[in-house]
């Protein structure tokens, strides 16, 4: 749980392990350490993983969707080399203000009452 103080909300999560974040959603960045972390998980190399699993945009390189790494009967099979987004999702920072996701039906923002 997560109560910021600017938006009076508190913010509570509890995956439903649906994969709609790993169906549904684009745009997940890779960040180089990722890659990394990934190329070590699956024994390959980083070349590799970024031909195969990766795409590169405005100098950007995100995770191809659907995530190839998701599973339906399994979820996540690189969990634990995951990328540091997947880590945070559903929670967003975006101009320096916490928030959720829209779209995860774990993540839900309770407002707080005044003052």
């Amino acid at each position: 749980m997560v109560l910021t103080k600017e938006s009076k909300q508190l913010f509570v999560f509890n995956c439903k392990r649906c994969g709609h974040c790993c169906t549904e959603l684009g745009g997940v960045t890779v960040l180089p350490e990722d890659v990394d972390r990934i190329a070590i998980y699956l024994d390959t190399s980083r070349k590799k993983v970024k031909e195969q699993y990766t795409y590169t945009e405005r100098n950007m390189v995100f995770l191809s969707q659907p995530c190839p790494f998701y599973e339906k009967d399994k979820g996540c099979t690189i969990y634990i080399a995951r990328p540091k987004v997947c880590h945070l999702y559903p929670l967003q920072v975006e101009n320096g203000r916490y928030g959720a996701a829209t779209g995860c039906p774990g993540a839900i923002m309770i407002p707080l009452g005044g003052g």
